[in-house]
């Protein structure tokens, strides 16, 4: 493939998803990583930061499927905010001058 259009496939791709940083390796492997913060429904099961792929056609294919992924799971939580964080121990509380039950 011509450097034109790898180019050319590039910026277009590039306008396609801009929530997404994409390029070509000078192998001609193809890249996407997400730009941004990762929003509450990710991460979820199959979520990628950066998927490649040996051709523009597969990194489209992968791509569509990644947002079809957070589109199934854009109103899930964090697995942490469903953790419970209530409870009272801290580090200073374990830390080797306290004593259990120590007024100090």
């Amino acid at each position: 493939m011509s450097i034109r259009l790898r180019s050319a496939q590039l910026e277009q791709l590039r306008r396609q998803w801009p929530d997404w940083f994409i390029w070509n390796s000078d192998a001609g492997n193809w890249y996407a990583t997400r730009r941004g913060a990762v929003s509450g429904s990710q991460p979820f099961d199959g979520y990628a930061n950066t998927v490649d792929a040996d051709t523009a056609a597969i990194l489209i294919g992968k791509l569509q499927r990644q947002a079809q992924l957070s589109a199934e799971h854009k109103d899930s939580e964090f697995p942490h905010e469903r953790m419970n964080f209530d409870h009272t121990d801290t580090f200073a509380d374990k830390s080797p001058g306290r004593l259990a039950g120590s007024d100090r």
